[in-house]
């Protein structure tokens, strides 16, 4: 089996980076206030106001939810390298080994 260690890792690093926008993100719009002037000051701009104000709770619970999600899998991609690397280098001596007894 051929793998690529430093892509994985490189993987894991944008799934993690990723994870930080995320939470950035979910931050940002947990401390951000909404004007209810924002889409106007009429009653159907009011009326409509009240719909991201119900649902802000909403996203920034599913945001935080994507962000442990990217965050595990780019902590997974780093457990696969170090199994991976592991692997191979035992893998490695066993070859060498078995090619030293087999030149006796």
């Amino acid at each position: 089996m051929a793998g690529d260690a430093g892509l994985l890792r490189c993987g894991g690093t944008d799934w993690r980076c990723g994870a930080q926008h995320v939470y950035q993100g979910a931050s940002h719009l947990s401390r951000v206030s909404l004007d209810s002037t924002l889409l106007g000051s009429f009653a159907v701009a009011e009326a409509a106001y009240d719909g991201p104000s119900v649902a802000r709770p909403d996203h920034v619970k599913t945001l935080r939810a994507h962000q442990e999600v990217l965050g595990d899998v780019g902590g997974e991609a780093d457990q696969a390298v170090s199994s991976f690397t592991v692997m191979e280098e035992r893998s490695a001596v066993t070859l060498v080994v078995v090619r030293c007894s087999f030149g006796t």
